[in-house]
């Protein structure tokens, strides 16, 4: 019985942990500035390497997850969005898919690992060869997102132990970025 009860005392502790740092602002302002300097920074890999004098011309936020797990007895949380960029470049227009992630503090702690700041995905090597920036000449559609953004998860990883506790896909911009409704849904949805 006395399982049952601490069970049901982590259960309530994890889930208000949750609701304490989903209210917590996702600084929307910061992550289009540093996926805008991510796009134009020029650290890219693979076949658009060599673009130059990038300028992005619009960037949308087209969906968003949250998921935490508990690592060492502690709380570990991991933000991660889905942004599209329009711009200009030396090669003409191009577009690219930017896979942007962070790492909050738990609410009411000190963890060493935590980063607020957002970063493309390459910055941590979580995505593949793409680093969690793709280039395409003409606009992506949902097939690109789905074959070639394979770390943005729309549903979460339970090998690794993360549950995602918050997520939106911002259906006005992704239809009028990619041109047609997203096909997938988040897992917690």
């Amino acid at each position: 019985m006395s399982d049952f009860f601490w069970y049901l005392a982590d259960a309530v502790s994890r889930a208000s942990r949750c609701l304490r740092q989903a209210r917590e602002a996702i600084n929307f302002g910061g992550l289009r500035t540093n996926c805008i300097a991510a796009v134009e920074s020029g650290q890219r890999r693979g076949p658009y390497s060599d673009v130059r004098f990038i300028q992005v011309m619009e960037c949308k936020l087209l969906a968003w997850y949250r998921q935490y797990r508990i690592r060492n007895s502690r709380y570990q949380y991991d933000d991660n969005t889905l942004c599209w960029c329009k711009m200009s470049s030396d090669h003409g227009i191009l577009w690219a898919l930017v896979h942007m992630v962070r790492f909050p503090e738990p609410t009411g702690t000190r963890w060493r690992g935590a980063d607020c700041h957002w970063h493309h995905s390459g910055y941590n090597c979580i995505d593949g060869e793409d680093g969690g920036l793709v280039f395409f000449e003409q606009p992506p559609k949902n097939e690109d997102v789905y074959s070639q953004m394979t770390d943005f998860k729309f549903k979460a990883d339970r090998r690794w132990g993360w549950e995602t506790y918050d997520s939106r896909i911002i259906s006005k911009n992704w239809l009028s970025a990619l041109g047609e409704k997203p096909t997938k849904e988040f897992s917690n949805q």
